[in-house]
């Protein structure tokens, strides 16, 4: 990824939703991940692809629509119901 960094915008849902078959997650899931902020994650989209081994800066509790990322050097935005996975990367591990 290059240093102009990645938006996936959407309009953000609230409830349950599906996506070619495939659970994704809704605003109110993601604000429930707040423990995970300021950490490393790595985040599963549902397009297929994935942001490895990058900080989660924001899940938007405070009204944002997106998460807020860091990935590469650069600010990443993705609408909730684009993630379909988040998950905290082990200290000293390489994804």
């Amino acid at each position: 990824m290059g240093s102009t960094g990645r938006n996936v915008e959407r309009p953000v849902g609230v409830r349950s939703a599906r996506l070619l078959g495939v659970r994704i997650m809704t605003h109110e899931v993601v604000a429930q991940l707040i423990y995970l902020e300021g950490r490393r994650v790595s985040v599963a989209f549902a397009d297929g692809s994935r942001l490895d081994d990058c900080e989660l800066v924001s899940t938007g509790h405070h009204g944002a629509s997106t998460l807020w990322l860091y990935a590469n050097g650069a600010d990443v935005f993705a609408a909730p119901e684009q993630v379909i996975e988040i998950w905290e990367v082990p200290p000293g591990s390489t994804t």
